[in-house]
């Protein structure tokens, strides 16, 4: 059994100024951490105190920002040493094992997760969590504190009416679009029951913990658990669904991309090949898929010659020296810049599909190709399809052939215009004012919290 503490060293007390104590715990990598950033900063602005509970890889992003950071593992440097790889095999992992990232770097430290956010409870008015932080919500049980989901994309409220495009299910939304909401609910219903064995290690945590056993799927039931589900993504890429869970918000997008040092501006360089020539393509693999980008850069910079176009590739810190090769006069090559700087001055975004990267290039109102690798990018690929502002392209069967016929096909005068029109709409969205509005009608009155 897992004794709740009640007092000890490190543990925080409620402070007595008007601001509420409201930790924020999110899992994944920096496409899962910047929308909390976002949200973490407008708490501040209003005067709370937030903390945010993430690896510890990214205590300074957090810290640089002026926001109390807290370590919650897993940490994914520490699970690769324990599985004998290192990042950039995990990340090769990761696109070829659909369960990879669950099974082997998120429920081995469920308790782990557990025990690293129950001080945090200690104190604390709310806890707002992502869909994956399961031993977070744990925790908020065990010491009797409300949480709310935030959901960065719409695969996880999993609709019978708008159902994702993953990998193992691409035909999904097909389905239901010639057959209706009800052979997406037979179909989901099939997906959880084949899937109800991940719910155990959950329910094994939760009677340690002295808890009753609760929901029942980590996907299907206990990410809905708490008070509230916050959709934080524009209702244009997925809107409120008949059978969303109750209170369900879908707020807009909020939008955050500093880079790993905490400055926000693009290099001087970069702003020169920018300034000095007609508008590129703009390449990028986010901070995870990048890790293991196999031969995307090469065929970006064939296809990209090909339609002489030039091209500004974002290869990583790591990938930096590796494809310092391609740089020339056509091809700038960066580790890291900020989308949305550069965005708006590309011509048309290929990208991995994140939903991060997905937002900043519909805000910039660009054209995009999204190549998916892992989880939701399948599902964001197909969502940029229906807008109207770009096309998928399986990465599996990527050439330079496939990507330049690709470019040329997103280029049509309508497909411009509907990336303007989306841009126009995403770059009024403020999620982060609409989350907090929320989340301050979500805290308990002192009364209650006393």
């Amino acid at each position: 059994r897992i004794a709740p503490r009640v007092s000890g060293a490190g543990e925080t007390s409620r402070m007595a100024d008007s601001g509420r104590r409201i930790v924020l715990a999110t899992i994944g990598s920096l496409g899962d951490l910047h929308p909390f950033l976002a949200l973490a900063l407008e708490l501040k602005r209003r005067g709370h105190r937030p903390v945010l509970a993430a690896a510890e890889m990214l205590r300074g992003k957090v810290e640089g920002e002026g926001i109390e950071f807290a370590p919650m593992r897993p940490d994914p440097r520490v699970s690769c040493r324990r599985l004998g790889v290192d990042m950039a095999e995990s990340a090769r992992r990761a696109q070829g094992q659909e369960d990879y990232v669950l099974r082997g770097m998120i429920l081995p430290y469920l308790e782990d997760t557990y025990r690293d956010v129950l001080p945090l409870m200690n104190g604390a008015d709310l806890l707002i969590a992502n869909n994956l932080a399961f031993g977070a919500r744990v925790a908020a049980d065990a010491r009797g504190v409300p949480h709310a989901l935030l959901a960065l994309q719409p695969t996880v409220f999993l609709s019978a009416y708008d159902p994702p495009a993953l990998k193992p299910t691409p035909w999904l939304p097909e389905l239901v679009a010639r057959f209706g909401p009800g052979a997406g609910q037979a179909a989901l219903k099939m997906m959880k029951g084949a899937t109800s064995f991940l719910g155990s290690p959950i329910r094994r945590l939760r009677r340690k913990a002295g808890l009753p056993p609760g929901a029942d799927h980590p996907f299907f039931e206990n990410p809905f658990s708490g008070v509230a589900s916050i959709g934080f993504y524009s209702p244009l890429l997925g809107d409120l669904q008949p059978d969303a869970p109750a209170g369900t918000t879908v707020t807009g997008f909020a939008f955050y991309d500093r880079d790993a040092t905490g400055a926000g501006a693009m290099s001087r360089e970069l702003r020169a090949f920018l300034d000095e020539g007609e508008a590129p393509i703009v390449f990028t693999l986010g901070s995870l898929v990048v890790l293991s980008p196999g031969d995307f850069f090469d065929a970006a910079v064939v296809a990209a010659r090909r339609l002489k176009r030039r091209a500004v590739l974002m290869v990583g810190p790591e990938g930096l020296e590796a494809h310092r090769r391609l740089a020339a006069e056509d091809v700038f090559v960066t580790a890291y810049a900020p989308h949305s700087e550069v965005f708006p001055n590309a011509w048309t975004v290929v990208h991995h599909g994140g939903v991060g990267t997905t937002a900043q290039a519909l805000r910039a109102g660009k054209p995009q190709i999204v190549v998916p690798c892992i989880a939701d990018q399948f599902d964001n690929a197909l969502r940029i399809e229906r807008l109207g502002v770009g096309e998928g392209l399986d990465r599996r069967r990527l050439t330079a052939d496939r990507l330049s016929r690709a470019l040329a096909r997103v280029q049509a005068p309508q497909i411009f215009a509907r990336a303007a029109e989306v841009g126009r709409v995403v770059s009024r969205e403020r999620g982060e004012a609409v989350a907090a509005d929320l989340i301050e009608t979500l805290l308990p009155s002192r009364r209650e919290a006393a």
